[in-house]
């Protein structure tokens, strides 16, 4: 599967000095915080600062899907039942990236390219409550996967199964951190609640 962000890293691939392991920031226009972020140019020149020159990151903005009720032949009745409506126009990009549809969005996707085209993928959920939430989410997804890529060697950085395993480790950290301090979170709100 060929889409422009694996061009685009192909093309990125040949040149000196890049890690071979790509981000891509996906959102559509329901999170306008993530995409203050990621079009103002102060905010993106801080991201593009913290993600240094090893590894690029881009973004697409794909076609927003809603939320319908199922096509149903002529005669045939059905629960009316609503159900994610993917725009047609975002299937090279849910495909190669391995997504369901764009309703989990926003995320941070780093890939990297394997023999035969084979795309290795992490995912990261972006928080996108408020401009500065989606920064700091940003900014601590990109930090983490920057982490792992400056410690790659690089006598290791054009090998994709390793540079993956490399972001294994400090991807899951970085999940596991998260998912800590929103329970940490939850426990002082409950916290707060008592009498």
């Amino acid at each position: 599967m060929t889409n422009w962000a694996i061009q685009l890293a192909e093309h990125w691939k040949k040149c000196n000095g890049i890690v071979h392991a790509f981000g891509l920031v996906l959102y559509t226009d329901s999170h306008p915080h993530i995409k203050k972020v990621v079009g103002d140019n102060d905010y993106w020149a801080a991201l593009d600062e913290i993600s240094g020159p090893k590894w690029p990151v881009f973004s697409i903005k794909p076609r927003q899907g809603a939320v319908g009720f199922p096509d149903l032949p002529p005669g045939y009745i059905g629960m009316m039942v609503p159900v994610w409506k993917e725009p047609r126009e975002n299937k090279d990009i849910l495909e190669a990236f391995g997504l369901q549809s764009t309703e989990g969005l926003p995320k941070l996707i780093i890939f990297c390219l394997g023999p035969n085209n084979q795309v290795l993928v992490h995912q990261i959920s972006l928080k996108h409550g408020t401009v500065e939430e989606a920064y700091a989410s940003l900014k601590s997804a990109i930090e983490a996967a920057t982490t792992a890529i400056n410690d790659i060697l690089p006598k290791n950085s054009k090998n994709p199964e390793g540079i993956y395993a490399a972001l294994d480790l400090t991807i899951t950290s970085h999940k596991q951190w998260q998912l800590a301090r929103r329970g940490w979170d939850i426990f002082k709100f409950l916290k707060d609640l008592r009498p």
